[in-house]
């Protein structure tokens, strides 16, 4: 098990490519290697794994160093799915979709649960034609003394 508390470690690597070069290079692998990534100017975002979770992710900066390369240093960390913020504009249309499709599911339904005990009470009035269900006390204390004890109601 993981333990949650602990320090995120950084990665750091170095590369004798200029950052430009380094940008090209790192997208052409990325492709190949059928992994996702997202560049930035100075920073890219390499997705290595994705669970229930949310996107497990390299996220790291590309900075020149005195020798003309390029100096990448980064953290692997999860990126959640609920995370409104990481939701492309595609998912966010999708989920607005779904809540109107729910909504339009769901209304029928409602509705016929509605008119369906509506009619039922109609016919438990019209069954019972105002008839007044006793409380079981009076059932009880009714029952002795009528049938029991052979009084008469007045």
């Amino acid at each position: 098990m993981k333990n949650k508390n602990a320090e995120p470690k950084t990665f750091s690597f170095h590369s004798v490519s200029a950052p430009c070069d380094f940008a090209a290079i790192i997208k052409e692998e990325a492709i190949n290697s059928n992994l996702k990534i997202e560049l930035n100017d100075t920073d890219f975002i390499l997705q290595l794994d994705s669970n229930h979770g949310g996107r497990i992710v390299y996220k790291a900066t590309v900075t020149a160093d005195e020798s003309g390369g390029s100096y990448i240093s980064g953290e692997i960390v999860t990126i959640p799915w609920n995370e409104a913020k990481n939701r492309t504009k595609t998912q966010r249309t999708l989920q607005v979709i779904g809540y109107i499709l729910a909504g339009i599911a769901l209304l029928p339904g409602i509705i016929l649960v509605s008119l369906f005990m509506v009619f039922y009470e109609l016919f438990l009035l019209i069954k019972n034609k105002g008839k007044r269900e006793l409380p079981r006390e009076e059932k009880k204390l009714l029952d002795f003394m009528l049938n029991k004890l052979c009084c008469k109601r007045k």
